[in-house]
């Protein structure tokens, strides 16, 4: 091979690494009331090594929270969560940091091949859902 083709081959290796962008990959976690039925709680979480929620929509009969403000309710952020074995816990913040309006605790249990999702919706230490949960 000449220099002007192991120069081209080069330069296509360079541009492909150049360009290569790591994969991304998330998770859902969907959760419905045991009592109510209108309770949902659905997470967008990434595949990271410590907890990310990358988006959150959570409905309950007195309104609604997300993280997307276009959506509509209450805008929510991530005030602060972590995630274990176990389970995970987030405590959704208002924008300006003023309080935490929704706190969401999960629970795993298995056993075997089995798996249980549990967990509790706190919405403005008022209300207290408990919840069936899919996912992580």
């Amino acid at each position: 091979m000449n220099s002007a083709g192991r120069l081209f081959l080069t330069s296509l290796f360079a541009m492909g690494i150049g360009t290569a962008t790591p994969a991304s990959a998330t998770s859902t976690l969907y959760c419905v009331g045991v009592d109510d039925p209108p309770v949902h709680v659905h997470l967008t979480l990434s595949n990271v090594p410590f907890l990310s929620v990358v988006n959150a929509f959570i409905e309950t009969p007195s309104g609604h929270y997300a993280m997307q403000p276009e959506v509509g309710g209450t805008t929510v952020i991530v005030g602060q969560g972590f995630s274990t074995p176990d389970g995970l816990s987030v405590d959704f913040a208002d924008p300006n940091l003023m309080g935490a309006p929704v706190t969401l605790r999960t629970l795993n249990a298995y056993r075997d091949e089995q798996a249980a999702h549990v967990g509790l919706l706190i919405v403005e230490d008022r209300d207290v859902f408990g919840l069936v949960c899919d996912g992580p």
